[in-house]
């Protein structure tokens, strides 16, 4: 073999090798692009991230957010906002569609202006009874209060930007609105407040989180108000609303909403033994008038 044939030999293999690299190239490049198409075609549902890891809040609703979209066909991801919101904040953000396009909160005149809110209960309306978390030396205090007056006496805690403080308010009960989740328990268990009412379906995990601080759940007085979580978005989003409720309706169909709720409270519940409490019955300035009330099977009854 010549010199010549040798170069000629090996400008073959380079061309051959260019050539493949090229194939390659473009291939990874095609690859890329249908990655990125697939994922520019996914429609991205955004909720506001909890306060902290280890507030379960957000758990139920956000899975029920899922199974509902997955029912109506389209590729919707559904993922926490990149950073943690107060509820104040994540109301503000969706009314100005940023950040976030959905959330779920409990109603008010105040805070529905420029958001849609979707007319299905997620929660049977658990959120409405109520529970005591008290410091443990008061419990045997508050077993002896006399109803409703000498616990309306006493301090409540709530979220300074809660509808249940203005609730709670409104039917004579007095009430220190707090800035912070977590601050809420901090100055229960230094005294500042005599009690923090949580919901049935929240209160269980709250307690063992904070069972360091000598928070426990008073064993048998309960409140209860016409109240319920909502998804709400911005009212522009007519689409999502639309395929929020429409999945929702097919979960109601199917039972599968029904199941989850049993599958996520029943044990809340029976330990909550409401039948056995006693109950004080409050009224809700804030609650809408909602054509889903008359649906007795979206609504939970002890």
């Amino acid at each position: 073999m010549t010199y010549k044939d040798r170069v000629g030999t090996g400008a073959h293999a380079t061309g051959l090798k260019l050539l493949h690299l090229k194939v390659a190239g473009a291939l990874f490049c095609l690859t890329f692009v249908l990655s990125a198409s697939a994922v520019a075609g996914s429609i991205v549902v955004v909720y506001p991230r909890p306060e902290n890891q280890s507030d379960t809040r957000a758990t139920y609703p956000a899975r029920v957010l899922e199974m509902a979209l997955r029912r109506v066909g389209k590729d919707y991801i559904v993922k926490p906002s990149d950073v943690s919101m107060l509820q104040g904040r994540a109301l503000v953000q969706l009314r100005v569609n940023e950040n976030i396009n959905v959330l779920w909160t409990t109603p008010s005149i105040a805070r529905e202006g420029g958001l849609a809110r979707i007319p299905i209960p997620l929660d049977k309306g658990l959120i409405g009874w109520r529970l005591l978390l008290l410091r443990r030396q008061k419990l045997d205090e508050f077993a002896h209060l006399h109803l409703p007056d000498e616990l309306q006496a006493r301090m409540a805690g709530q979220g300074h930007d809660w509808p249940d403080t203005e609730i709670l308010r409104t039917n004579g009960f007095k009430v220190d609105g707090v800035v912070g989740y977590e601050s809420l328990f901090r100055v229960l268990s230094q005294g500042s407040i005599d009690y923090f009412p949580r919901s049935v379906m929240e209160i269980w995990a709250e307690a063992d989180t904070h069972k360091a601080q000598d928070i426990v759940i008073e064993p048998s007085i309960a409140l209860h108000y016409p109240n319920a979580f909502y998804y709400y978005v911005n009212k522009s989003n007519v689409v999502l609303a639309a395929d929020i409720e429409a999945g929702m309706e097919k979960m109601i169909t199917d039972g599968s909403l029904d199941k989850l709720f049993h599958q996520t409270f029943d044990d809340s519940l029976s330990k909550a033994k409401l039948q056995t409490r006693r109950v004080v019955e409050l009224h809700n300035p804030l609650f809408p008038d909602d054509p889903s009330a008359h649906r007795a099977e979206l609504w939970f009854h002890p």
